[in-house]
This record gives structure tokens, C-alpha cells and sequence, in this order.
């Protein structure tokens, strides 16, 4: 059974290791070198500062997905989504948006954007399968998505 909740502190543990153990499965321009101690301290940091909200997936009490989000006014800005390798290609990722997007509703807000690396296929691919649109090169290496529900 999958079942949502908004992290807290004491999620630190989780949020890192799905992020270290996803890194074999990212396309990077830049390879990321952290170790899972960094990820921790990291999102240890962001969470404390309120950086960024932060909805974890829970599948039969075991975390294995989250989203990390910011509202900016009308909008919201999707800063990572990562699901444990182990359970990729079971629509998890595909709960998170979907989450986050009835929590989005509640709060009048329609419009949905990120960053993705131009190089990677597979995340452009499922953020258009969600209905989102690429946009304008952000950076060298990352380009705009955005979606309006």
C-alpha cells in the first residue's frame, strides 16, 4: 500500500539514500560526487531552512520516493523527484506529481515548472507523459518543463 506524507526532520535518512542510490541512474552533465553523508547534510540543511517542502512516498512502510517542491506566488517549482532504483517503473514518480498536484489545487495553484538535464531522455520523456512541456534552455545544460493543470 502506498501512503503519502510531508517529511519532517527525521526523513533526512530516507530522502538521502534514494537520492545516493539513484545517482548510477541519472544523465548528468556534471556527475554529482557526493557521498550519502553530503546528501544528508544537504537535505538536512534544506529542510531545516524550509528551503523546500518535501511529500515522501511510502510503499508498504518502506520509503522508496519523494518529491522536493518550492511555491514561488502562482507556482510551483519542482526541485528533485527521485524514487529508490528498486522501485522504478511502478508509478511512483507518477503518484508524487500527482500528489503534490491535488495538494497544488487546494491552494488555488495551476501552474507546475523544473529543470531537467537536456541529455536526459528518459526524464523528458515521463515529465511528457504527465503532460508537461519542454520550454527554453535554462543553462548549457538544462532545459524548462512546465505544466499548467
Amino acid at each position: 500500500m502506498c501512503k503519502h506524507r510531508i517529511a519532517k526532520i527525521s526523513d533526512c535518512d530516507s530522502i538521502a539514500r534514494i537520492e545516493y542510490c539513484s545517482i548510477p541512474y541519472e544523465v548528468r552533465e556534471d556527475a554529482m560526487h557526493l557521498n550519502f553523508f553530503e546528501f544528508y547534510d544537504m537535505w538536512y540543511s534544506r529542510i531545516l531552512k524550509h528551503e523546500f517542502d518535501v511529500i515522501i512516498l511510502s510503499y508498504n512502510n518502506y520509503d522508496c520516493g519523494f518529491i522536493a517542491y518550492k511555491i514561488h506566488e502562482h507556482s510551483c517549482l519542482i526541485q528533485a523527484l527521485y524514487v529508490d532504483p528498486k522501485y522504478f517503473r511502478r508509478g511512483f514518480g507518477s503518484s508524487l506529481i500527482k500528489t503534490l498536484e491535488l495538494y497544488l489545487h487546494k491552494q488555488d495553484i495551476h501552474n507546475i515548472y523544473l529543470y531537467v538535464q537536456r541529455k536526459n531522455q528518459a526524464a523528458i520523456n515521463f515529465y511528457q507523459s504527465l503532460g508537461f512541456t519542454s520550454g527554453s534552455m535554462f543553462s548549457k545544460y538544462l532545459i524548462t518543463m512546465s505544466k499548467q493543470f
